[in-house]
């Protein structure tokens, strides 16, 4: 089964990220894509939650954001596997890289931290759902990774 990046969660005050299993009476139930654990999120009000399909980077070109997708889909282009720690273990590397996989990001409002988050989830979905970078690649058209 492929999941997709519209069932794939983020929820701050939680480490790591869920895939959406289904609405609760009272929250959502999420499991964990790192350790397989079910647990329910109630009061889903009092967490930020965000699908990865809705997140996106700020760039300086005409289209202001760049999906996370296209962002994920050219990291597993240019490493094909996890992104080693010592490419993104100070600022200056993590924002080299950036530029290297998305050269008209916007470094004013793109950070550090943010960078660091986007490389921590990938390397999450390539160890723990590798079926979406093998599906996504047949449903992507090519020019979309330039």
């Amino acid at each position: 089964m492929v999941i997709d990046l519209k069932d794939i969660v983020s929820i701050s005050g939680y480490r790591g990220l869920f895939k959406s299993i289904k609405p609760t009476r009272h929250g959502l139930m999420v499991e964990s894509l790192d350790d397989r654990n079910k647990r329910s999120i109630k009061r889903p009000q009092d967490h930020e939650m965000a699908t990865l399909e809705d997140i996106g980077v700020y760039t300086t070109g005409k289209a202001e954001t760049l999906p996370l997708s296209a962002i994920l889909w050219r990291l597993h282009a240019e490493f094909a596997a996890l992104v080693h720690a010592d490419l993104y273990d100070t600022p200056g590397k993590l924002c080299t890289l950036m530029a290297r996989i998305v050269p008209n990001y916007d470094p004013k409002r793109v950070h550090p931290s943010n960078i660091r988050k986007i490389i921590h989830w990938y390397n999450i979905l390539v160890k723990h759902a590798p079926e979406l970078f093998s599906a996504a690649v047949q449903e992507i058209p090519s020019d979309s990774l330039k």
